[in-house]
């Protein structure tokens, strides 16, 4: 199963806060303007 942006913004966002750490979104591959980057990672912090 994929996940959209939204519910893995929301899952990594749930994650981080359960433990104690911030969340950073960036994009992987060219950024389109119509449908934005191809994917996307996480970036935990502490």
């Amino acid at each position: 199963m994929e996940w959209t942006r939204s519910q893995f913004q929301n899952w990594a966002n749930q994650v981080a806060k359960s433990f104690d750490y911030t969340v950073e979104f960036q994009p992987i591959g060219m950024e389109d303007p119509e449908v934005d980057s191809p994917t996307q990672m996480a970036v935990f912090r502490r």
